[in-house]
């Protein structure tokens, strides 16, 4: 599982009725651009009183509303927002829809990508990139967990020292003065991915710049690519020299490096904060995997400011 994204909206201080039919508007124009035909069915039985953009825009906005797990969306909709969405039926139809639409949700993020009206206006010129764990299980039941096989597996997360089940979001964002980065590309990759394997993967469409990360991105043939074919300079934090002289020089500058790099990790804590991103453990599903990455993920884009 793959994908590019960006932010494509500011976020605006609406009321909740105003933020809800803006969700919906542009969730029906994503359908009628390029996301319906992820989800398109071919038989008979493929028109269902609640849309799939109804679907995709409650499951969104439960999201932004504070509400973590499929249940509690369908919950506080069913309790509070009925009269909006009268054919919402049961829970299980709501999760046998959501999942239904899986690939949809993913197809939204590249629609916000492709229509993203700012980027041709940002500082190109320097940016930064980290990854963050996306837990299906942790430690001891990271071993037995079978969710999801076709896109989690076991992996390492060196920063949080946790063995765990599950996937990767890796996240290159530019770098914005006194602000959390915004993010131009993120792709999702299984947990066991190395940091410097999936940079690989995103790094062809870096062109003239500079890209801070910490040492996991350390790759000196990959520098030298980077360098020679794209004009892009890879800056790492150096490793520690026995030299008393050339340690007290490499300590600075990998001081320097952290200081550049630290938004990216605000800007994980904030869609944690914001969205419980990295908490996958009530997910059953491969489409479920989905359905929970990619529509946080275009739940907190679509309110990046």
């Amino acid at each position: 599982m793959y994908s590019f994204l960006v932010s494509t909206r500011k976020e605006l201080t609406l009321d909740w009725q105003s933020q809800l039919i803006r969700t919906y508007i542009i969730v029906c124009n994503a359908f009628e651009n390029s996301v319906g035909n992820t989800v398109h069915r071919h038989s008979n039985n493929f028109k269902f009183k609640l849309s799939d953009e109804e679907v995709m825009t409650i499951y969104l906005f439960g999201i932004f509303s504070g509400h973590s797990t499929t249940r509690n969306i369908f919950n506080y909709f069913s309790q509070h927002l009925k009269n909006w969405f009268p054919n919402l039926g049961g829970y299980e139809a709501f999760n046998y829809r959501l999942n239904r639409i899986a690939n949809g949700f993913e197809s939204f993020c590249m629609h916000l990508l492709e229509n993203h009206p700012e980027l041709a206006a940002s500082d190109l010129s320097r940016f930064v990139v980290d990854s963050a764990p996306i837990v299906l299980a942790r430690a001891s039941r990271s071993k037995r967990a079978k969710v999801a096989k076709e896109l989690a597996d076991k992996g390492y997360c060196s920063s949080k020292d946790l063995f765990f089940h599950g996937v990767k979001l890796h996240c290159i964002g530019i770098c914005r003065e006194s602000k959390i980065p915004k993010p131009c590309f993120i792709g999702v990759f299984p947990a066991s991915t190395n940091d410097n394997q999936a940079l690989k993967q995103i790094s062809p469409e870096l062109i003239n710049c500079e890209l801070f990360g910490d040492k996991a991105y350390e790759d000196a043939a990959h520098k030298k690519q980077l360098l020679e074919n794209q004009d892009t300079t890879l800056i790492t934090p150096r490793k520690k020299s026995k030299n008393l002289f050339n340690f007290l020089g490499d300590d600075t500058f990998s001081s320097w490096v952290s200081s550049i790099r630290q938004p990216i990790e605000s800007f994980f804590n904030w869609l944690q904060e914001k969205t419980k991103i990295q908490n996958a453990s009530k997910v059953r599903s491969a489409a479920g995997l989905k359905v929970h990455v990619f529509g946080r993920l275009a739940t907190a884009l679509l309110c990046f400011s």
